[in-house]
């Protein structure tokens, strides 16, 4: 066999061996995404859309507010080859300027079994505060793309960025390439030397070597799940407070414990009616609106002490009428004991009771005293023997008042003696009569009083 024979053979041997590393090439569409559900999120985490897997692709579209707001997706990978998968490390984590990527393994394996399904779960987490100056019209916008690759040979990857992951030749694989391209090169350093070769089939030779990536790339199976990610962070609305304070008018001081009300956004608009205070009355306005700004935010309601006053009345009791002008006191603070006692009233007399005690309220203070008309009548006096004979001149008293009790006494009468030496009498009426009686005596008997 001629040289050139031996040369168009390792020639073909090198151009072939693509096509045979090829023919074992595995099926990547065989590897896919069956679910991604929703796990857990933060409070404030909003999905604007709900979580999409089609093929090897994830489009999740959220909301965030707060740093440390966070959402967890369960994936399930379904491998349908016979081939194992195996997720590369740097894989695992990817981060934005502001947001985190995190991909874990629901056991420690990060394997990919044949005829199997795995669970992986998806972490997107608001790590670093958006500066104030990125929000437009109070949003900024996060679009990510993450790709998570997965070969059938254990292997290192090159760096991880937002755009793409480049396919892995690294590893085993590069050693085998290395082997085989030395080898190569120095059966063709032989040939050159011992052998008459042409310029074309010298370039046929160096363009086999030139196929070996190739050759080595098809002996590996890469397959990358793209994640894109749309996160709009949402400036945190500033929150407020604002005060009510409930002074004193004249000093200043407070009367109750101010309220304080707080979490309220900027341009909130808000209102506020004022307490009772016991012993105050409110100063108008008594109701204040106000919106929420930056800064102090505050309403302050003021306080006029209420004084009492009272007044006392003297009335007749029969009639209401005021017997006398009444009186008014002023100035006085609620709670004071007060005494106030009746007067005298010509013609008219103190009906119980004459001396009240009140405390003074809030609102009308009144003392009443009240009185009854005093009315005269008269009686007569009359001094008559056994057989009812005058034995001195009447007696008529005038101007007594009706109802009042009175007592007369004897009087002497020369040779009688009288029956009853005191007499009293209760004027029910007018024209009464008391009336002594004598009996008579011969001598003259001497009345010890």
């Amino acid at each position: 066999m001629n040289n050139k024979k031996i040369i168009l053979i390792i020639t073909f041997i090198l151009l072939l061996f693509p096509f045979g590393a090829n023919a074992t090439t595995c099926d990547p569409e065989k590897v896919n995404i069956t679910s991604i559900t929703l796990e857990e999120k933060s409070e404030k985490v909003e999905e604007l859309e709900e979580a999409k897997a089609e093929g090897r692709n994830i489009n999740v579209n959220l909301r965030m507010t707060e740093v440390g707001d966070s959402i967890r997706y369960k994936i399930e990978v379904s491998n349908e080859s016979d081939d194992e998968y195996e997720i590369n490390e740097k894989s695992f984590g990817f981060n934005t300027d502001y947001l985190n990527y995190s991909i874990e393994s629901e056991d420690e394996s990060n394997v990919v079994k044949g005829k199997s399904t795995k669970t992986f779960y998806l972490k997107v987490e608001y790590k670093n505060e958006v500066p104030e100056n990125l929000f437009v019209n109070g949003v900024f916008n996060d679009n990510s793309n993450m790709l998570v690759s997965m070969s059938t040979e254990k292997e290192d990857i090159n760096e991880t960025n937002i755009e793409t992951i480049n396919n892995p030749n690294t590893g085993d694989t590069i050693i085998l390439f290395i082997a085989i391209f030395i080898t190569s090169l120095i059966v063709l350093i032989i040939l050159v030397r011992k052998m008459k070769i042409s310029s074309n089939m010298m370039i046929l030779l160096v363009g086999s070597l030139l196929l070996l990536p190739l050759s080595v790339s098809a002996l590996c199976c890469t397959v990358e799940i793209e994640i894109k990610s749309t996160v709009e962070i949402v400036k945190p609305k500033q929150l407020v407070n604002y005060i009510v304070f409930y002074n004193d008018a004249e000093t200043g001081e407070e009367l109750v414990s101010p309220k304080t009300v707080e979490g309220l956004e900027l341009g909130t608009s808000i209102s506020e009616s004022a307490i009772e205070i016991d012993g105050y009355k409110v100063k108008e306005p008594s109701e204040i609106t106000l919106e929420i700004k930056e800064g102090e935010n505050y309403i302050e309601f003021l306080y006029e002490r209420i004084y009492g006053e009272y007044i006392v009345f003297y009335k007749d009791l029969e009639t209401g009428e005021e017997l006398s002008s009444s009186k008014t006191f002023e100035g006085l603070e609620l709670g004071t004991s007060i005494t106030e006692s009746a007067i005298k009233i010509d013609g008219y007399k103190q009906v119980e009771p004459i001396e009240i005690t009140i405390e003074i309220e809030e609102g009308e203070n009144k003392i009443e005293f009240f009185y009854e008309k005093i009315r005269y009548v008269s009686y007569t006096v009359r001094f008559l023997d056994m057989e009812g004979n005058e034995l001195a001149p009447l007696k008529i008293v005038n101007n007594q008042e009706l109802g009042s009790t009175v007592i007369e006494q004897y009087i002497r009468i020369p040779n009688y003696y009288p029956i009853q030496f005191l007499q009293s009498l209760t004027l029910v009426e007018d024209n009464m009569e008391i009336v002594f009686s004598y009996k008579y005596r011969a001598t003259e008997i001497e009345i010890i009083e």
